[in-house]
């Protein structure tokens, strides 16, 4: 018996012969037992399916010319079923034609050979297409293996979010967040940060997959209120002892400091801001992140404009400061660019003046309500709730 030929080990491998002459399955049979197969028998179409349908070979090598049912309707009826699809089908076939070639071929075959055949020619066919196969399985295995990892890194990522809609004090939370289908970098949050401060953030790491998605869970574990040494919204003074809370562009001056001198090609955009209560001023500093869109009786349309480098991007780069003076009713909007990059069903992207439009047009409504309903229009736009990037927004309203 020839069990290992070519690295290949036969004897993994069962193929299913089917063919309505005795005499050729034996002969089949004998010459793969041979070598070291696995191997199954039918007679005919319909037998052949049921086989199929119960135990699903490796490789079928099927006869073309058999009645009620021929080669070419099981081949199709086999293609036909995503269960069984992936099976590589070999015709066995006395017609050598360039017709009868092309419809083996259109019906979903790999490969044919004429009879009576030479065992060396289909040995070789049969570790031909076992090869590819079984690179096929290896390539299928590594992108399970990816998937699940990304899966994995998705739900760490998503588990440092915080609660969508939420109230601290006398303010209103809410936000919207769907994951890409390729995990992403963007994260968000906010929290009370002292008993008179509430901060708050949006970030945006730039490129997909595994790394982005754990920058983004590191900078989601780095910037929080529960742990404040070597964190960089606190400042440590010696001669008090204590922490203090750093200003949001020095928070930023601090993060670029940090990750430019890295020496890596990893950056991010961000908006960081504090909320204060007692004189409800919103101070933030932006670093190459889109700008907030404001629902407010004050004009702040030069707010609109302002622009930076990413973090991690240009060294020395040195942050600015904005102010908001939040009256009851204003809303705030921070959002990332994966709603304005996001692509309708024939392509056009939807853009800041679409989101502005629509938020403005909602503004007597609670934020909750307008960012549900973004949501639904986002959806309709693209046509599907799957998209390339994530879509992250939230919005800050003061209540009273």
């Amino acid at each position: 018996m020839i069990e290992t030929i070519n690295n290949i080990d036969y004897s993994n491998y069962e193929i299913l012969v089917v063919d309505d002459t005795h005499l050729n399955l034996q002969m089949l049979g004998l010459f793969l037992k041979d070598i070291g197969f696995k191997t199954s028998f039918a007679m005919n179409g319909f037998q052949a399916l049921k086989l199929i349908s119960i135990r699903k070979p490796d490789l079928i090598l099927l006869d073309v010319n058999m009645p009620d049912m021929d080669g070419y309707e099981v081949c199709n009826e086999l293609k036909s079923n995503p269960e069984f699809s992936d099976i590589p089908i070999i015709f066995l076939t006395a017609r050598n034609t360039s017709n009868d070639i092309v419809k083996g071929f259109e019906s979903g075959g790999i490969d044919y050979i004429t009879k009576p055949f030479q065992q060396a020619e289909l040995l070789a066919r049969l570790s031909t297409h076992l090869k590819l196969l079984d690179r096929e399985r290896k390539l299928q295995e590594s992108y399970d293996n990816l998937k699940k990892d990304l899966e994995a890194a998705a739900k760490v990522q998503q588990a440092f979010l915080p609660n969508l809609n939420v109230e601290i004090d006398n303010y209103r939370f809410s936000a919207a967040f769907i994951p890409s289908v390729f995990v992403s970098g963007d994260t968000f949050n906010y929290f009370k940060i002292d008993n008179n401060n509430v901060a708050f953030y949006i970030i945006d790491v730039a490129g997909h997959g595994i790394s982005s998605a754990f920058l983004s869970v590191t900078l989601s574990r780095l910037l929080s209120s529960e742990r404040k040494h070597d964190n960089p919204l606190f400042d440590y003074h010696n001669e008090t002892n204590t922490y203090l809370i750093r200003s949001p562009k020095a928070v930023l001056n601090k993060l670029n400091s940090i990750f430019a001198g890295q020496g890596t090609s990893e950056y991010f955009t961000m908006i960081y801001g504090i909320i204060n209560l007692n004189n409800n001023k919103i101070v933030f500093s932006q670093a190459g992140h889109p700008a907030p869109i404001i629902i407010s009786k004050k004009d702040y349309s030069q707010l609109s404009d302002i622009s930076s480098f990413p973090i991690g991007l240009v060294d020395f780069q040195e942050y600015s400061e904005y102010e908001i003076d939040l009256n009851e009713n204003d809303k705030v909007f921070f959002y990332s660019d994966g709603i304005t990059d996001c692509l309708s069903t024939n392509g056009k992207e939807f853009k800041f003046e679409a989101l502005n439009d629509f938020i403005r047009s909602s503004h007597a409504k609670c934020t909750k309500e307008i960012l549900t309903e973004l949501m639904l229009s986002l959806e309709n736009w693209h046509g599907t709730n799957k998209y390339d990037d994530d879509i992250t927004i939230f919005a800050i309203e003061r209540l009273i």
